[in-house]
């Protein structure tokens, strides 16, 4: 896991979340769509279901956005990479 936070710009969706129990669950999270990768927005290290807001906004699905914050890469039972990123902040692309 990174130990600094790191920008990036996207796409705000919501996609099939990893599958990390036996059996699968299957369910949808909130992410961002950056450069062929998705990285999947978490809170407290878990990812939601729910749209959030940050200072009051709330980014609509397909819009651009760029998140500062900590990056990890994760591996789920299937043996598929997958990445996260732990919000320090959520803006607008202008």
């Amino acid at each position: 896991m990174s130990e600094t936070d790191t920008s990036i710009q996207g796409r705000y969706v919501c996609v099939p979340n990893p599958c990390t129990t036996r059996p699968c669950l299957p369910g949808l999270a909130y992410a961002v769509e950056c450069e062929g990768r998705t990285y999947f927005l978490t809170i407290a290290g878990r990812w939601s279901p729910d749209s959030r807001s940050w200072l009051g906004w709330t980014p609509s699905l397909g819009e651009r956005i760029r998140v500062l914050g900590r990056i990890a890469h994760h591996v789920d039972i299937r043996g598929e990479p997958f990445w996260t990123i732990e919000p320090r902040s959520v803006v607008p692309c202008r």
